[in-house]
């Protein structure tokens, strides 16, 4: 919210069991927040001060340090993606290029976030459960879906170079092919 304004009525919700009052209170606390500190911050570490908490700045860091090694990232939900939306700022949304949002929560901010930050989640299944299970279910997916990619790449080319290579009759041979020859994906 403070990186894309609006009103913080539309950004906060129940998270696991808010009933209406812990989120008419927890909006308040964000708007006093940003009269506080204002909704201008035009840098990370500025805002995620004003904003966030030491576990949102560890996220942010945590994501920065991805993308200086090259490693993707699949954020869990909207805490993870609001701590890595502050690396965006001064509309840096490229900064983000090595993310991926795991699945669309419940939240009703997360819609918001995720189209301010142009990430279609992998999956929208309603969940609001925590402990990286949106993640966890996103990761395995797209590791499916990589590996029935590649599988189909190596058949496909074992067909058309092999010497000696398995043939896609072969399952066996081709899955244990692909578990020596693919580098992990999401860790």
């Amino acid at each position: 919210m403070a990186r894309f304004g609006g009103d913080a009525g539309r950004w906060v919700g129940p998270g696991t069991g808010l009933d209406d009052d812990g989120v008419a209170h927890k909006a308040k606390i964000v708007d006093q927040i940003f009269a506080l500190h204002g909704t201008k911050n035009s840098d990370p570490v500025s805002l995620l001060a004003a904003c966030g908490g030491r576990e949102l700045a560890a996220i942010a860091g945590a994501v920065l340090a991805a993308r200086m090694r090259s490693i993707p990232v699949m954020l869990d939900g909207f805490i993870s993606s609001a701590a890595a939306a502050a690396l965006t700022a001064g509309d840096k949304l490229d900064v983000l290029d090595h993310c991926e949002i795991s699945h669309m929560s419940a939240e009703p901010g997360h819609l918001r976030l995720a189209v301010a930050l142009r990430k279609q989640p992998v999956v929208d299944l309603g969940m609001r459960l925590g402990e990286g299970s949106g993640a966890a279910t996103a990761t395995l997916l797209v590791r499916g879906y990589r590996n029935a990619q590649w599988h189909g790449h190596l058949c496909r080319s074992w067909r058309q170079h092999s010497l000696m290579a398995p043939r896609p009759s072969d399952p066996e041979a081709c899955a244990l092919s692909l578990r020596t020859a693919l580098p992990p994906f999401f860790c």
